[in-house]
């Protein structure tokens, strides 16, 4: 039996798809899996799990030190590069970016959310993993998607730290309404529309309950904008995921791993100029159109059940980089 300790740094909802999600997942004969804070008795486990941990640690240290534990630090997005134009994230994790490489360089196994981030942290430290970002087993089929609005509804979903991501979204929006009169809006998180789409948007403040965020997802089309930065040609693609898991086909920037995740025309669009955002949305509210690649992305949704990947959790926790 091999006793497997998740160090949670945060409260945040990375932490449900990094620890939460697969550690029950894990095969009870073979691991016994806890999570939260260090106690106590952390030495007494034989692999311990750092996700986000940033800055310097001394516990740390003395795990990476002790030879029997195995020490895996995790990254699901490169914090070793924030952007300065996302304010909070970067005034919390700039300032430790020499300690959190630190943190990395010590570990026995590093593991990431996308194969571009394995690229950049094996420079770091050669043993990396890539376990991928998934979602229930029991998503997409639960719950099944409710009834959409009445009127096509473009939607997004995301935190309070995306204005930079942002610049000429809202204008964006704005067009397709008034080419499209009935069109309305969702927005969950944060509202950076800049009162621009007012009188036709809903808008869901944030809720670090995620199944309660996963429920709320029942617009017919979204939309997932990334500015070019090296931070975000790192991040994966749980917003696309999420979406196609509630039948929702997305219209995402050209960026990162949303370029493998979206088969274009089929699940989704990708937008390589800030011209193409309209007539994209402008397709899918045709209803056949959306029918079909709202299945295409159900489908490709599904491929991600944390049940087809937790091997590559079990292996790592083995011990063992593919």
């Amino acid at each position: 039996m091999i006793r497997v300790f998740g160090w949670q740094t945060s409260t945040a909802a990375e932490h449900e798809f990094r620890i939460g999600l697969p550690f029950p997942e894990l095969n009870r004969f073979r691991f016994d899996a806890n999570w939260g804070q260090p106690g106590d008795d952390i030495f007494d486990y034989d692999v311990v799990f750092a996700h986000r941990l940033a800055g310097e640690s001394a516990l740390w240290q003395k795990l990476c030190d002790t030879p029997r534990i195995l020490t895996v630090y995790d990254m699901d997005d490169d914090l070793l590069c924030v952007d300065p134009e996302n304010t909070i994230p970067y005034s919390i994790f700039h300032p430790l970016e020499a300690q959190t490489r630190r943190n990395v360089e010590m570990a026995d196994i590093v593991t990431v959310s996308s194969p571009i981030l394995a690229e950049r942290y094996r420079k770091i430290n050669p043993n990396v993993a890539v376990l991928p970002i998934c979602i229930p087993n029991y998503m997409p089929h639960w719950p099944e998607p409710g009834p959409k609005p009445q009127h096509y509804t473009v939607g997004w979903a995301g935190s309070t730290h995306k204005r930079q991501d942002w610049p000429g979204i809202a204008e964006v929006l704005a067009e397709l309404a008034y080419v499209m009169p009935s069109v309305r809006f969702h927005m969950f998180g944060a509202d950076y529309t800049n009162g621009m789409l007012a009188g036709r948007m809903d808008f869901a403040p944030f809720t670090p309950d995620v199944m309660q965020y996963w429920r709320a997802l029942n617009f017919h089309a979204g939309i997932a904008p990334l500015t070019d930065t090296k931070f975000n040609w790192g991040k994966c693609h749980t917003k696309l995921v999420e979406y196609g898991a509630r039948g929702i086909p997305t219209v995402a920037s050209a960026i990162g791993q949303y370029v493998d995740w979206i088969d274009h025309g089929v699940n989704g669009f990708l937008v390589h100029d800030k011209s193409e955002w309209v007539p994209y949305l402008l397709a899918l509210a045709d209803d056949e159109t959306r029918r079909l690649m709202g299945r295409a992305a159900y489908h490709s949704a599904s491929k991600w059940k944390i049940c087809h990947h937790i091997d590559k959790w079990e292996a790592v926790f083995s011990g063992v980089v593919a």
